[in-house]
């Protein structure tokens, strides 16, 4: 069993961030479509969370060589989430 995980929040830039991506999902076709989404929920600051959205894809998209990706990273379970490692 596998588990993609992703990282919603800004993660602090620095060598020795936990979130460590190894799959790389090109989404520059449908950027700005995830953009136009997340501006529907008026009950937040969406300039903000666009914003960031945007950023973390472009950064996402430098690391991967296209325009705007979003990053996950595989990890396997065994028996139980506690008993999980990452895969090399």
């Amino acid at each position: 069993r596998r588990i993609l995980a992703c990282n919603s929040y800004y993660e602090r830039l620095s060598l020795r961030a936990s979130f460590q991506p190894d799959i790389y999902i090109d989404i520059s076709a449908e950027a700005e479509l995830k953009y136009r989404y997340i501006s529907n929920y008026s009950s937040q600051d969406t300039a903000f969370w666009i914003d960031m959205a945007r950023r973390l894809d472009d950064m996402n998209g430098f690391r991967s060589g296209v325009r705007s990706a979003e990053a996950f990273e595989t990890w396997r379970f065994y028996n139980s989430p506690h008993a999980s490692v990452r895969i090399p």
